[in-house]
């Protein structure tokens, strides 16, 4: 796992606080916790449990302890987090002796993902037995409603359920005041309406009750004001709490979660009075007035000598690319907007923007596709034209690969928008659990790794992901099961 991975991992952007990834570490890894012992499935115990994981390891990386020895550091709850010691390997041995029925052995799942549809708590571990009881029933509930609400037309009736119980799994992965809001927006009286606003409530408590607490002294020879500070001590970068790379000759720091920008002598350029704060590109910087812990608050724009030239207005500001930045005017108006704060374009919700799970926006513009993360930056530019996801609904896989078709054509792009598999396929399915990806050349299918290189010859008529070691494939009109060196390992033909 990189660093950006493991930062994109606990949801902040690359370079935040250490601080700053620390409390959010603390906040994920209690609501994990209440969550596990909450799950009235074993495989969603399981599939939470992974997460867990993956979320230590992440954050291990960045408090650059390999150990994890800062354990006493974390909430009180009655579960201790010890990745080293005997619950981790308890919960790895059980991972290992009760997996989730495969695949092959259950057909009628169809490779399926579990919709993990709990809502998130925050609550201690003796309350986690009471929300996975009152998630269940909250299912329970809202189908039969659903059912007897809508007998003439089932089918819209599931719809319904489906993609609501899909945009609440995307809201609880977020677990954000953006992400709550944007489920109620879509769905106000949906079936886990209360449940975001409950959630929303608690974020809100829970950040009036850190803002209370959180030591605001700064060393009082450093100047946080509107003026530029000429600072003539050589180790002036003792004064921060974090220094980032320079780049155009300045670089970002912090002090207290208060952001601003020094030269290479160590001046003050732009004040540290923001609250969030972006990367310089080509000659400006989004800056944030207003933000909580790097959520919510007005954007706007700033040069290198600090001055405001574009007004701080903005729900969300990328940075700029070829002239042009992506914005968020309000809850429902997006667009671009050029150096002088002129727009350029503007585009609405499911007109030009779709908002996309783990933060991701869907641009098009001319019947072609982009994508920029949840603060607005640039992932991949609007060129495209299709994409695919994983069976999750996951745009970027684990090797940090994209699935996207280009004039007619799939192939694989990282998000530097460099090309990894050449764009010579048919069709494409997302690289999934176990490296391999489907792809059509021509009339038949095979499978690549994740350079490119051809793993399974292309042979079947039809082929899907792998999944937890197989993949299922059709040949000559049979269907059967085949492992990663392309063996029949069930429902394989005479």
């Amino acid at each position: 796992m990189t660093k950006e991975q493991a930062y994109e991992k606990l949801e902040l952007p690359v370079g935040t606080d250490l601080q700053v990834v620390r409390q959010k570490f603390q906040r994920m890894h209690n609501q994990f916790q209440v969550q596990i012992d909450g799950a009235f499935r074993e495989d969603m115990r399981q599939k939470l449990q992974a997460h867990l994981m993956e979320l230590e390891e992440a954050y291990a990386m960045l408090n650059e302890s390999a150990g994890m020895d800062d354990s006493g550091s974390l909430p009180h709850t009655e579960k201790t987090f010890d990745p080293t010691g005997d619950e981790a390997k308890t919960q790895v041995s059980q991972q290992q002796a009760s997996p989730p029925p495969s695949p092959h052995q259950k057909k009628e799942q169809e490779h399926a993902p579990v919709v993990d549809v709990s809502p998130p708590a925050q609550q201690k571990n003796k309350t986690g037995l009471f929300v996975g009881i009152v998630a269940g029933a909250i299912v329970v509930l809202a189908g039969a409603y659903f059912l007897s609400n809508h007998n003439e037309n089932p089918i819209i009736a599931n719809t319904d359920v489906h993609q609501d119980s899909i945009m609440w799994q995307s809201a609880s992965a977020g677990n954000n005041e953006a992400a709550y809001q944007l489920y109620l927006e879509e769905y106000p009286e949906g079936i886990f309406a209360q449940a975001a606003k409950d959630s929303l409530a608690q974020i809100s408590k829970k950040t009036m009750e850190q803002t209370a607490e959180k030591e605001t002294s700064v060393p009082s020879d450093l100047n946080l004001g509107d003026k530029p500070q000429i600072i003539t001590n050589t180790n002036w970068r003792d004064k921060y709490d974090n220094v980032w790379d320079f780049t155009d000759g300045v670089a970002k720091v912090s002090v207290n979660s208060k952001y601003g920008f020094v030269d290479k002598e160590g001046n003050i350029v732009i004040p540290l009075k923001y609250d969030n704060i972006g990367s310089f590109s080509e000659g400006l910087v989004a800056v944030n007035i207003g933000a909580k812990y790097l959520s919510g608050g007005k954007w706007g724009y700033m040069d290198s000598r600090g001055t405001t030239t574009i007004p701080i207005s903005y729900e969300l500001a990328g940075a700029f690319s070829g002239g042009e930045a992506f914005v968020q005017m309000n809850k429902e108006t997006w667009g671009f907007i050029d150096k002088t704060g002129n727009i350029s374009k503007t585009l609405t919700r499911g007109n030009g923007v779709r908002s996309f799970s783990s933060g991701f926006y869907e641009v098009k513009v001319n019947n072609k596709i982009g994508f920029f993360s949840s603060n607005g930056d640039k992932i991949l530019p609007i060129n495209y034209d299709s994409f695919h996801t994983d069976a999750w609904g996951t745009l970027i896989s684990k090797e940090g690969l994209i699935c996207v078709m280009k004039d007619g054509k799939w192939g694989f792009v990282n998000r530097n928008n460099k090309t990894v598999v050449p764009f010579k396929y048919d069709a494409a399915v997302h690289f999934q659990d176990d490296g391999l990806a489907a792809v059509k050349l021509g009339n038949f299918w095979g499978y690549i790794d994740t350079t490119g290189h051809v793993v399974i010859p292309f042979q079947y008529d039809d082929a899907e992901y792998f999944y937890k070691g197989s993949a299922k494939v059709n040949l000559n009109g049979k269907t059967f099961y085949i492992n990663k060196q392309g063996k029949c390992v069930d429902d394989c033909p005479d």
